[in-house]
């Protein structure tokens, strides 16, 4: 899926692609800024700002946000190295583990004591990534 909009006043374009790939499927949004022209489209090679941009596509695209918390998660909608990354963030701040694993702020009252526990949390959410990277997939016509 690639969409765009003028941006900026309308001197500025920003082309979004979101799509699923790789051998291991996984989901990926990104993000290109370009000058553009009078017809609004992109104009020149310079490009302003490209990759995961987003914090401007959201922006620009605020109902978007359903598959940019998708970015870099597996075809189900688990976050890339979901108990490692999600425990070390934990460590480091709840909030920030948390928000990896994408745990709805209704559950966030639970306190973990190791990574096992922290695993058994990720395990239990695999229905809620699945539905959210269905509903993700059907949205934004990504098979």
């Amino acid at each position: 899926m690639t969409t765009t909009k003028l941006i900026n006043g309308k001197r500025d374009i920003l082309i979004v692609k979101a799509v699923i790939h790789g051998d291991k499927p996984y989901f990926s949004i990104t993000g290109e800024i370009w000058k553009a022209n009078i017809k609004g489209e992109k104009a020149g090679e310079d490009c302003h700002a490209c990759g995961c941009i987003h914090d401007e596509i959201l922006k620009h695209f605020p109902d978007m946000q359903d598959i940019v918390a998708l970015h870099l998660s597996d075809r189900n909608g688990i976050p890339m190295y979901a108990i490692a990354n999600g425990y070390y963030w934990y460590k480091e701040s709840k909030e920030k583990g948390f928000d990896y694993i994408r745990l709805p702020e209704e559950k966030r009252d639970i306190e973990i004591n190791d990574v096992n526990e922290f695993a058994s949390l990720v395990e239990s959410m695999k229905p809620q990534y699945k539905q959210e990277a269905e509903a993700a997939i059907k949205k934004y016509n990504l098979l």
